[in-house]
């Protein structure tokens, strides 16, 4: 039997930035809007874990998320992360999100 694509696909990052563009989105990403089921589902289950997501627009941003969908791995995207102050170099986050961000994605587990 040939192998499926998954139906959505959910990347795990210290969330897009606008300054963190890699070799595989070597411009800021324009290609794919987050499918907004997935962003729904998991502010759900944020608040089902006792605590909340902070979402976020950007113009243009990289995440893996991105990558997967422009390569026709799967046909729905999102992208969870931390919340920080800078990214690539010395990171600031409260010790909080990453429990919270366990919490949210161990609940995702169970009804996504």
């Amino acid at each position: 039997q040939a192998p499926t694509s998954p139906p959505y696909t959910i990347a795990w990052a210290d969330c897009p930035s606008q300054n963190s563009c890699t070799d595989s989105c070597e411009e800021p990403d324009r290609k794919v809007h987050f499918d907004q089921r997935l962003v729904q589902a998991f502010m759900r289950c944020a608040a089902e874990a006792g605590t909340g997501l902070q979402p976020a627009v950007y113009d243009g941003a990289c995440s893996d998320a991105s990558v997967v969908y422009e390569a026709g791995a799967a046909p729905r995207v999102a992208t969870v992360g931390i919340v920080r102050e800078n990214s690539h170099g010395f990171e600031v986050a409260r010790l909080s999100v990453f429990g919270n961000l366990i919490k949210t994605l161990g609940r995702a587990v169970e009804v996504i």
